[in-house]
């Protein structure tokens, strides 16, 4: 839809106008295109050259949808309105809803310039220009649908129905299919399917908090090609998912009541038009929203080009009857809008264009007998700001959810899902942990409010920023749209301390808010985990009675305590460290050895693989006489050696030594003995 300008370039604007008007006129492709007119420089000329545009020249040709020989009879000011008055030949043979809509938005921005008021009513023989339209056929309410439940039993938007109708969309001009926008300010894409994309944004909204929505184009990008066009659905306009979705001709081909549509050499675009405020009507809908995006003259970059937001209501003869409640809705919508582009968005000096009235000049507030509004969010040919916006997911949901406040408030509910907000859906904490150990868990919500993003530094969050199992922050990667859930993947490692810990969590917008529930678990921390098996056991044979062992230490998730030594599978005793001497073995002797690491809970580890060793016999090879003793050895030091030198039992130890061995005996001396 076609609106204008910032504030700043309605300021310019103004003051070029001293010298010379710019006239709003329509390009070769239906575009809209300022031209500048240096004999012209008051309200009442500006609207009348609209009747004249210039010839052809070298670069463009302009028309209008006002016709030539039309007059501009009077421009007045009534209130907050300003009334035009134009001649009956702006009639002509007949005028539709789109030639309605383009004189009224060449007027409208025409007078941007003049700061006259800017709810623009158009007449023509005193009537406002709508009650010269073809009425739209009568449609009689639906009653093929489910009743809805009882008032009393409802929360939030339960039991009301509300109708989207993204404007535009391609449609059969006669000749071939067209989109009713070009694309400006690429990358972002022509109003015709954005619309659309920004609309499912609200949809969800409505949706999740119990309202019945009734969508006039096809929403599912998925859902495959109209087949005459060979397009996805998604890119058609109204009048043709409505036919796929089975209303009657009545309501998808109102304006010619042409029931094959995509054929014949007319135009389909008043068909489009009329379709989805018809079909309000049809399914007698609570509230019917429109939603499109404004354009002035084409991609424009700097602080002169257009931006802001308007919302359009309707106090048409036709519309008369809820006049007030359509007025009620687009206040509280634009509210709300302007208010989170400001303080949500964060981009605080965003044009608030106000609630306006169309005075009969859009079908989509004109036809439906409910509250109707038309949202005109953001200039779709502002390249360096609004342009960007609309593109932007973030933005596309902080005005959907702000729209679906305002339908809130219109109805008096309280959102039952705040602009920060979620669900738990599943967690997989358990509720007992080994002490040291590192675990894998997954914390699974719905995201309820606005888009999240790392670029917009949504976080799941530690709670008091600090967790005695985890680090305290975790991403949500590039998107997570409202209606979707998020898995996100934690490592907890539990303390070395046995005990009771609380872990919590909640999402957060960093530098923002902590929002929505806290997932709060309570951990037992135990010790069930029995330290790894001893490696590389070693035997190491030291003499006929001892044997030597080592071995590599365990570890254990608090601590090992001490090793447990088995000999031939029975407990021998135990050691601190990684070794051990078993010094009460037999020579000749072959012994089987494992051992087990055991920590201060308790829990000892398997055995681990056996080592065997065999004790060497005693070898003494010695001589003696009556004077003295000799004795060589091998495998041992020698612990005592004891002559007999007595009567029997009567020993006299000499002290130990290593082989060989010598000493001075009496000639009673007829026994010895050693002992390693």
């Amino acid at each position: 839809m076609l609106r204008i300008c910032s504030t700043f370039f309605c300021l310019l604007l103004s003051h070029f106008a001293l010298r010379a008007a710019v006239i709003v006129y329509v390009d070769e492709q239906g575009r809209p295109f300022v031209v500048t007119r240096p004999e012209i420089n008051d309200a009442t000329s500006a609207l009348a050259a609209l009747a004249n545009p210039p010839q052809k020249n070298t670069s463009q040709d302009f028309s209008s949808g006002v016709l030539p020989g039309s007059k501009v009879l009077s421009l007045q000011t009534n209130g907050e309105t300003t009334v035009v008055e134009f001649s009956s030949e702006i009639i002509g043979d007949g005028l539709d809803d789109a030639r309605l809509e383009t004189i009224f938005e060449q007027v409208s921005a025409t007078l941007e310039q003049f700061d006259l008021p800017r709810n623009i009513r158009l007449q023509a023989k005193g009537q406002g220009l709508s009650s010269f339209l073809r009425p739209s056929q009568p449609v009689s309410a639906r009653t093929d649908t489910e009743p809805i439940a009882a008032a009393a039993a409802l929360v939030g938007l339960s039991g009301k129905k509300i109708s989207l109708s993204p404007g535009h969309g391609l449609y059969w001009n006669g000749s071939s299919f067209v989109t009713q926008r070009p694309v400006y300010c690429s990358p972002l894409n022509q109003e015709d399917y954005h619309n659309l994309e920004i609309s499912k944004y609200l949809d969800t909204y409505l949706a999740q908090d119990g309202a019945t929505v009734l969508k006039y184009r096809a929403f599912d990008k998925n859902y495959g090609n109209y087949v005459p066009s060979g397009h996805a659905f998604w890119h058609m306009a109204g009048s043709y998912w409505l036919q796929e979705s089975g209303y009657p001709c009545s309501v998808y081909a109102n304006s010619t009541g042409g029931c094959t549509l995509g054929s014949g050499t007319g135009s389909e675009l008043n068909d489009n038009i009329r379709g989805g405020p018809v079909a309000s009507n049809f399914d007698n809908t609570d509230a019917h929203v429109s939603l499109h995006s404004n354009g002035f003259q084409g991609d424009c970059a700097g602080t002169g080009c257009p931006n802001g937001t308007s919302t359009y209501y309707d106090s048409s003869s036709e519309h008369a009857a809820f006049t007030t409640v359509s007025s009620n809705l687009a206040k509280k919508v634009q509210s709300a809008m302007i208010s989170a582009i400001r303080t949500k968005y964060v981009d605080s000096t965003w044009t608030d264009r106000g609630a306006l009235d169309s005075n009969g000049s859009f079908a989509e507030t004109r036809v439906p007998d409910r509250a109707a509004i038309l949202i005109e969010l953001a200039f779709h040919d502002s390249c360096d700001r609004d342009a960007v916006a609309l593109r932007d997911n973030f933005f596309r949901s902080t005005t959907m959810w702000a729209v679906y406040k305002g339908i809130c408030d219109y109805f008096g509910t309280t959102p039952t899902w705040d602009y920060y907000s979620y669900e738990m859906v599943t967690n997989t904490i358990p509720a007992q942990l080994n002490a040291g150990s590192t675990n894998t868990v997954q914390i699974t919500v719905r995201n309820r409010g606005v888009l999240w993003n790392d670029a917009k530094l949504f976080r799941l969050g530690a709670v008091g920023d600090s967790d005695p199992f985890s680090v305290t922050r975790y991403n949500v990667g590039s998107q997570v749209e409202p209606n979707v859930t998020k898995t996100f993947t934690l490592t907890l490692v539990a303390p070395r301390t046995t005990g009771t810990y609380t872990t919590d969590w909640q999402m957060l917008r960093e530098g923002v808010t902590w929002f929505g529930p806290i997932l709060s678990k309570s951990i037992v921390v135990v010790d069930t985990q029995p330290p790894t098996v001893p490696t590389n056991l070693t035997a190491n044979v030291i003499s006929p009675v001892q044997i030597n062992l080592n071995w590599n230490p365990s570890t254990d998730n608090v601590g090992v305590s001490n090793y447990l030594v088995y000999r031939n599978s029975a407990l021998i005793g135990s050691s601190v460290s990684t070794n051990f001497a078993n010094s009460n073995c037999s020579p000749a002797t072959a012994y089987l050895y494992q051992v087990s690491a055991k920590d201060a809970a308790g829990n000892e580890s398997a055995k681990s693989g056996a080592v065997q060793a065999t004790t060497p016999t005693a070898i003494l090879n010695g001589s003696f006489n009556e004077d003295s003793l000799t004795l060589t050895w091998t495998n041992g030091v020698l612990q005592e050696a004891s002559a007999l030198t007595g009567s029997p039992g009567d020993w006299a130890d000499v002290p130990g030594a290593t082989s060989p061995y010598s000493t001075s005996m009496s000639a009673a001396a007829k026994y010895f003995r050693i002992r390693y």
